[in-house]
């Protein structure tokens, strides 16, 4: 019986009364959408029950005319009638129904009936024994099981430390769902899943889906995959071009909805999907551009790069969360969050104004690094991330250049990218986005200028154009290895090769305008480059200025160098000093030497935070023919080494102890010296300090950490002091339960 009250609820009933004898039952055509017996808002049905005079062949026509109605046939246009009866009957009684031909209604027979009024809404008659049985009726989901263990491991996701599963686009996951009773034919079961403010499913912002029909809303589907008792498991596949963020998931039965602050999943773009516009189809590649948490970024000068460890914690607690929170705050709407194209556009306007450098793509895509002087700069880092572009013509999908710190509006906002790597190599400088501003910085010329006052105004002269200072050793971390991978031809042909001034003609012939400056022509001075090598912390700084001329002649040279200490970032930290030296050069190539004394960078190392670099700029002049050029010169420092001990393997729970050993071999004493480790597989850093270390002197120290994370983990000992701001050395340990 309470299965036919079921049946009843929610739809509306087409079926005309049969004709033939009296007792024939017939079922007038008046449900509601909204009916629930015993409330008010139960609608119209014209029903009654007759005694058990019934015959067996009304009872059986009745069954098969009930459970005949589909849905399709059900939901239909209500049509009112005077006023309602339900009656019905004890379990042990069968079910007739006959048209009630009246509009006053009486108890029967057992009080096995409920009785609405039509003209009083409010009013209902419902029997004890009815009403203690009523909540079996409706089915209820009492809770969903995200079954998040199978799942995020499938989606590669097992690693966000979140309380709510994160899923990729694209892919299948399942829901365990507890409910109050066995799920029927005839029961309701509908899957809500809804993001943003407002959600909508004209805006896609709101999907419906049915377990058990085909879905049209967006390519989403769901459908039942397991049934055992009060327990059914609904398999859910999102479309590949789902909307990333964070959703809701609200079960619907009939009037009863679940919404629970726990059934919260979050969506990313998916690169194991081929549908994808992330899809990468390297798995080495995936592995580490999207799985790995920890890699390095690198920096100092053209021809001394260094590595530098970095743990870019994607995964660790709130990261995540972060991450949607900045894109939310975003001016993107929640349908554009569909393309990775318009979320990387965002993601740098956002990160640009919240100044905070990108480290990796958490939505999909990778980490990748660049190294090159520009605008003053001797270090530029942005992102490059893999995705297609459908957006534009064929064969600009893989890499694309996004800049978090650009230096110019894009389309009136402070953001730069994505701009593909083979559009910036051919120089197809006018292909979105922004492409004409990243080829530049990767193929730019120095250019130096005099300033002159002649008359009472300042005049500029060119007294020297670099062509191949620009876009030096673009760097990344090599897939599965802890090494540079120069990707610099991935942006640029090799410079003064013939493709090179062919794409950099092919650019200014797009840009419809002549070169406005040319290499300065020189009567005798052909070239001037500076070149220092690094230099151990705590010595002089030579600086080799090699001079070219056409003539071999005997000339006197005056050399004058202006020093600055400064982050490896480009910002200026401190001015050091001036140099000039006058020289006798002879020969057509001939070398000046200019020398920085450790005592004008050593008491300013104190006030830098991080990686110091020295820049020069210099400047010689022919006394006999006035004729002057200038050039730029990046100098860093180099540390001792130290050593460190940790065992290979390491338990959840247990000490593990890194024993760390170090000797002073640098001339000068180093001050407030201390040992860091870090590692995303404990749960904080931790510090060993030292105070002052002596010249030759060597100290041991043992940190000691309790891991809490299976899994390889790599572990990063840093030493630093006032005048070495950090020398690292690292090991990954195997952590096991």
């Amino acid at each position: 019986m309470a299965g036919l009250l079921d049946l009843c609820r929610g739809w509306v009933s087409s079926v005309d009364e049969p004709s033939g004898a009296e007792e024939v039952p017939g079922i007038s055509p008046h449900f509601t959408s909204q009916a629930t017996v015993g409330l008010p808002n139960l609608g119209v049905l014209n029903m009654c029950l007759p005694g058990p005079a019934a015959s067996a062949s009304s009872r059986k026509l009745l069954e098969r005319q009930i459970l005949s109605h589909t849905p399709d046939v059900l939901n239909q246009k209500l049509r009112v009638g005077p006023a309602v009866c339900v009656l019905p009957c004890p379990p042990h009684t069968r079910i007739a129904w006959k048209t009630l031909k009246t509009q006053r209604l009486s108890p029967t027979q057992n009080n096995s009936f409920v009785l609405i009024d039509r003209e009083h809404p409010g009013t209902s008659f419902v029997p004890e024994a009815m009403s203690a049985e009523r909540g079996s009726w409706e089915l209820q989901v009492l809770h969903v099981d995200f079954l998040k263990q199978e799942n995020t491991v499938s989606h590669h996701t097992w690693e966000f430390q979140t309380s709510s599963p994160v899923f990729r686009r694209g892919q299948v996951f399942h829901l365990r769902l507890v409910l109050n009773q066995p799920l029927q034919s005839y029961h309701q079961l509908k899957l809500e899943f809804s993001t943003g403010p407002n959600p909508s499913i004209a805006k896609h912002t709101l999907v419906v889906l049915d377990p058990r029909m085909p879905s049209d809303h967006y390519n989403w589907q769901a459908a039942l995959q397991n049934e055992s008792g009060k327990e059914v498991t609904v398999a859910v596949t999102s479309t590949p071009n789902a909307i990333l963020g964070k959703y809701q998931l609200n079960v619907k039965t009939g009037n009863h909805i679940l919404k629970s602050e726990e059934n919260i999943l979050y969506l990313l773009f998916n690169p194991w999907c081929k549908e994808d516009m992330v899809f990468m189809p390297d798995e080495d590649e995936r592995k580490e551009y999207i799985l790995n948490d920890t890699g390095c970024h690198y920096v100092g000068a053209a021809r001394s790069i260094k590595y530098k460890p970095w743990n870019f914690g994607q995964f660790e607690k709130n990261v995540l969360d972060c991450c949607i929170s900045v894109l939310t705050e975003s001016s993107l709407k929640p349908t554009d969050r569909r393309d990775p194209v318009l979320v990387c556009r965002a993601m740098s306007a956002m990160l640009e104004y919240m100044n905070i450098w990108p480290h990796t793509d958490t939505f999909g895509g990778g980490p990748g690094w660049g190294l090159f002087p520009i605008c003053g700069r001797n270090f530029h880092m942005w992102t490059d991330a893999w995705m297609k572009r459908p957006d534009l013509p064929k064969g600009y999908d893989g890499w694309q250049a996004v800049d978090a710190t650009p230096q110019e509006r894009s389309q009136g906002v402070f953001c730069c990218g994505p701009s593909p790597l083979t559009t910036i190599r051919k120089g197809d400088i006018f292909i979105v986005y922004d492409t004409r501003f990243v080829f530049s910085e990767v193929n730019g010329d120095r250019l130096i200028w005099l300033v002159k006052m002649v008359n009472g105004q300042e005049e500029l002269h060119v007294i020297s154009m670099e062509t191949t200072s620009i876009g030096k050793n673009i760097s990344t971390k090599a897939v599965d290895q802890d090494r540079r991978r120069d990707i610099t031809y991935e942006y640029k042909y090799p410079e003064g090769s013939s493709e090179e001034r062919q794409v950099m003609d092919h650019a200014f012939l797009l840009l419809s305008s002549e070169r406005e400056h040319r290499q300065p022509v020189k009567e005798n001075f052909l070239h001037m480059s500076v070149q220092s090598d690094d230099v151990l912390l705590g010595n002089p700084v030579n600086f080799t200025v090699i001079l070219k001329r056409k003539t071999a002649a005997l000339q006197n040279v005056n050399i004058s160098g202006s020093f600055e200490l400064q982050l490896y970032t480009g910002k200026k930290v401190a001015k050091l000093c001036d140099l000039n030296k006058t020289s006798q050069i002879q020969g057509q190539v001939s070398e000046v030497t200019l020398t920085l004394d450790s005592k004008t960078y050593i008491n300013s190392l104190a006030i830098l935070d991080d990686e110091p670099v020295i820049r020069g700029f210099i400047i010689a002049e022919i006394v006999e023919s006035n004729e002057i050029t200038a050039s730029e010169v990046f100098t860093s420092f180099q540390y001792p080494e130290f050593s460190i001990e940790l065992p290979n393997t390491g338990r959840i729970g247990q000490l593990l102890v890194c024993n760390c050993i170090f000797k002073n071999t640098l001339a000068i004493p180093l001050t407030d010296v201390k040992f860091s480790l870090e590692s995303l597989g404990i749960s904080s850093l931790q510090t060993s300090d030292h105070g002052t270390v002596q010249p030759g002197e060597t100290i041991q120290s043992q940190i000691k950490c309790t891991p809490i994370k299976t899994g390889p983990k790599k572990f990063i000992v840093k030493l630093s002091s006032k005048q070495v701001k950090e020398i690292n050395a690292q090991k990954i340990v195997l952590i096991t339960k």
